[in-house]
């Protein structure tokens, strides 16, 4: 088995790598070295800037919720990353699923031994599958051969709701190392094959182009057009002045001016309309009005599937309020995958 790191750069400042992208660079190049294999980099800043860094602007621009990390998953690292670099030999299904269980089941066996694991550097020839650190595994149908996106063991990691949008193709030549592993193994697993800076490094929860000490309404700020607008009650009353409705999301608490502290944190949800004015209530009010943003990523919802009135498409029904439009989900049939989409 021939392993060979590549980083990806989707970044960058003034025509440099960002703070952020650097430092991880330099993480994934000791890591290389230490394992003894080569690294090498490539560079879709173009590419994120035009598929995805582009597009959640806009959406933001006309009042949706945009998710660049589906985003980068669907057009970059499962995208252009894997259209650059993938052998496309029209290998059967049932090869590449012999060959990824065989690599699951050393990795699996690593694992639980804790070895070192045995990498030798690749010196030639294609690349025939994509390894990367997402918490969440791959089982193919066994009717289709299709593969199937499936919830990792560690639930409280659970990726796959970014995902959501990879394309069949992709995840037949993709593998999942960390799926049936909990974080706490991982880190055990680097800190004894001699990887300290990866078992004792901080979490990683934010989008790659911002800071950690930055906020994310700021950032994009300076790429969006400015509508600043009135706070309104769903009776009409003007209750306070925003800069800006991009900066606010269906489902967000709002703080607002003069509003008591109770309001500001347990009552207020915003819910924009198609100008600048923000219209809110008391939770509990107007129910088919409000809802929260964990209702999609943490908490699922029932949702049932009726065909439109030509019969061409299926529509989901989501059976909660929760489940605003603009705001991208996923789809699931117990801890599969079926994959995902915006609610429009």
């Amino acid at each position: 088995m021939e392993i060979h790191a590549v980083f990806m750069h989707n970044w960058d400042t003034e025509g440099n790598m960002c703070p952020t992208a650097s430092r991880d660079y330099k993480d994934a190049l000791r890591t290389a070295n230490a394992l003894r294999i080569p690294l090498s980099t490539v560079n879709f800043t173009r590419e994120y800037w035009s598929n995805v860094f582009e597009p959640m602007i806009d959406s933001l621009q006309n009042g949706n919720t945009p998710n660049p990390d589906i985003g980068c998953n669907q057009w970059i690292k499962f995208g252009a990353f894997a259209n650059l670099l993938l052998n496309k030999n029209n290998a059967r299904r049932s090869d590449h699923e012999r060959i990824r269980n065989c690599i699951m089941d050393g990795i699996n066996q690593n694992s639980r031994s804790l070895n070192s694991l045995l990498l030798e550097p690749i010196s030639s020839g294609t690349i025939d599958f994509i390894v990367t650190g997402h918490y969440a595994r791959i089982k193919n149908d066994p009717t289709s051969l299709k593969p199937m996106l499936q919830r990792p063991i560690d639930l409280k990691k659970d990726q796959s709701y970014f995902l959501s949008t990879v394309s069949h193709a992709a995840l037949a030549q993709t593998i999942f190392p960390l799926g049936n592993l909990c974080k706490s193994q991982v880190k055990e697993i680097a800190a004894r094959n001699g990887l300290n800076h990866v078992s004792s490094k901080r979490e990683s929860m934010g989008i790659c182009f911002i800071e950690p000490n930055q906020k994310f309404g700021d950032f994009v700020g300076a790429f969006l057009e400015h509508r600043p607008g009135r706070f309104i009650t769903m009776d009409g009353v003007v209750k306070g002045q925003h800069s800006g409705i991009a900066k606010y999301t269906v489902g967000q608490r709002a703080r607002i001016s003069g509003e008591s502290e109770k309001c500001n944190h347990e009552a207020l949800f915003c819910d924009r309309n198609t100008k600048s004015a923000i219209g809110f209530g008391l939770a509990g009010s107007e129910p088919e009005l409000l809802g929260t943003p964990s209702s999609i990523l943490n908490e699922p919802v029932a949702v049932s599937f009726r065909k439109s009135s030509d019969a061409s498409v299926y529509i989901a029904d989501f059976q909660n309020s929760g489940s605003r439009r603009s705001k991208w989900t996923a789809l699931y049939c117990g801890d599969i995958c079926l994959g995902g989409g915006q609610i429009m």
